[in-house]
């Protein structure tokens, strides 16, 4: 399984450590991402522009996306 968290801060940091001890998760994908994440793991796009977050999904086969911070919600991402 892919997935895919979006955000930067401390909730969504702590969300993708838990998710990397998984063994059943393939691999996890991280936007913005932070400083505490290993590079390979972050994409840089704006996850406030749907059209990049399907993109992106559809590309890297994510199952599943956790949203971290509240503005894609009330955008509608």
């Amino acid at each position: 399984m892919n997935i895919l968290v979006l955000g930067s801060g401390g909730r969504e940091h702590a969300i993708f450590t838990k998710l990397e001890q998984s063994d059943t998760i393939s691999n996890i994908f991280f936007a913005p991402g932070n400083a505490g994440v290993v590079a390979s793991s972050k994409l840089g796009f704006d996850i406030l522009d749907f059209a990049q977050v399907l993109s992106v999904c559809k590309n890297n086969d994510i199952e599943l996306i956790f949203v971290g911070p509240e503005a894609p919600l009330a955008e509608g991402t």
